[in-house]
């Protein structure tokens, strides 16, 4: 299976997770952490490969530089939902549910955009 159908798979997992956490699963804080868990692991993999392509001269230097800017917008995102997340398990109320799962919505939004730059890149530089 190639790298673009992998990404999008589990891009799509994501989107999954995150909507089902909107209707309180009763393991709000397992699949909450999971997701993050697949999902970064599938944000790193996409970036390592545009990495790669840019040091083979294959992805140029404004396509690189804006893959690392929404990449600084995709760990702000991260980084929200993981706060959003330590505070929900701390303390389970309505209310830190709430936050915590719309920090996981926002955060599935910019792993989206990403997700769908770096894609994008890479399927130019290969030529596809």
């Amino acid at each position: 299976m190639n790298r673009k159908v992998w990404v999008t798979r589990k891009t799509a997992i994501l989107v999954l997770v995150v909507a089902s956490l909107m209707w309180g699963c009763a393991t709000f804080n397992k699949d909450a952490y999971r997701t993050l868990s697949v999902s970064t692991e599938s944000y790193d993999a996409a970036m390592k490969s545009l990495g790669d392509l840019y040091k083979k001269g294959m992805v140029d230097e404004e396509t690189k530089d804006k893959a690392v800017e929404l990449g600084r917008y995709y760990q702000a995102a991260l980084k929200s939902a993981v706060e959003a997340m330590n505070a929900y398990s701390q303390v389970e109320t309505d209310t830190n549910r709430d936050k915590a799962t719309a920090a996981l919505i926002e955060y599935s939004k910019a792993l989206g955009k990403v997700m769908e730059y770096i894609t994008a890149a890479i399927q130019k530089a290969q030529g596809k």
